[in-house]
């Protein structure tokens, strides 16, 4: 996985106990535009589909994700609302980890904060492109 790329085995061992695992069978949403932020998710296998509600009310992808990608990290970092919906669209098998335990390892281990920002820009450039309103506080 690209977030946890260049860790050596030991500390990767270490991070497995953070996370707790969740299926999820194909089409079903994972979270919607506007939920709060409550957990980051790394796909471990299968392929979700990112959708946003855009300026004219339509709901367009933006994105397909698939193993070893992750998502949610905006929410949790900005404390915001959910940017967008996640669909599946295979059969999948999440990595979670809550908002606090997320954080916590940003300052544990800062090596993963560029990964984290990339797929920031991923999705600030996927949302600019389609005019996308941008997320507001979580209430």
């Amino acid at each position: 996985m690209a977030l946890f790329a260049g860790l050596d085995s030991a500390l990767l061992t270490v991070l497995a106990d953070r996370f707790s695992h969740e299926y999820v069978v194909a089409g079903q949403l994972v979270f919607r535009q506007g939920d709060p932020g409550d957990k980051l998710y790394l796909i471990a296998r299968g392929q979700v589909e990112v959708l946003v509600h855009n300026a004219q009310g339509e709901t367009r992808a933006i994105d397909r994700m698939d193993d070893g990608e992750h998502f949610g990290e905006m929410a949790l970092l900005q404390d915001v609302a959910r940017n967008a919906t996640i669909r599946t669209v295979t059969d999948c098998l999440f990595l979670t980890l809550p908002k606090n335990a997320f954080l916590a390892l940003l300052k544990e281990l800062p090596q993963v904060r560029p990964a984290v920002d990339g797929q920031i820009q991923r999705t600030l450039l996927n949302r600019a492109r389609l005019n996308v309103p941008d997320s507001s506080p979580t209430k």
